[in-house]
């Protein structure tokens, strides 16, 4: 014999799935772990430099050698991918964005030296 609950929804809203933690974990919509991470760490020319930046407290531009020992403790933390935001100087900008094909330029610099340090994690630029 099945018991019939009166009213309609939004008055009436079955709950019986998340009166334990176990149901609830079970029926949850969205679970958040490390795999679902991406570390963004911005980055520019220099050797030991860790330049701050002023729109964003606590957060700093950093060389390329400071670069991969940070992402040396974000892989091992178990964050899988990187993001990479370059900070070009204005006389290496041009309208046809040139730098960006440039093989020596930074980015393509500092993959190279994360892929050495770290081949497995993940790199976004």
């Amino acid at each position: 014999m099945t018991k019939i609950i009166p009213g309609l929804y939004p008055d009436r809203r079955l709950r019986r799935t998340r009166s334990h933690s176990f149901s609830r974990r079970l029926v949850a919509e969205n679970s958040l772990s490390t795999d679902d991470l991406i570390y963004p760490i911005f980055i520019t020319e220099g050797i030991r430099v860790k330049g701050k930046i002023p729109s964003m407290p606590n957060v700093y531009r950093l060389s390329i050698d400071m670069l991969v020992e940070e992402a040396i403790q974000v892989y091992q933390l178990g964050v899988p991918v990187i993001a990479l935001f370059p900070y070009i100087g204005r006389d290496q900008k041009s309208l046809t964005a040139d730098e960006a094909f440039n093989p020596l330029g930074l980015i393509p610099r500092a993959i190279t030296a994360i892929k050495k340090s770290v081949p497995n994690l993940g790199v976004l630029t």
